[in-house]
């Protein structure tokens, strides 16, 4: 899912919430400049790093969960 020119998010996936709520999560996450840790729509996030140039964001609320991958 392409999120701007210069980002580009893949592997979304969504437990317990739908797709287009993973997916403004992702969109704010980035125009945010990612999410650092604390809050994005609700969602506590948290990142990690996933490889050389990617992160990989854990955000969940009341046992929805969205994860994905930035790169």
């Amino acid at each position: 899912m392409n999120i701007d020119p210069l980002h580009h998010a893949g592997s979304i996936r969504a437990k317990d919430t739908g797709c287009q709520v993973a997916r403004d999560i992702a969109t704010a996450a980035v125009k945010e400049g990612g999410p650092e840790p604390g809050q994005v729509h609700g969602f506590s996030c948290r990142s990690e790093r996933a490889g050389a140039s990617a992160l990989r964001y854990l955000c969940d609320k009341d046992g929805a969960v969205v994860t994905f991958l930035l790169g």
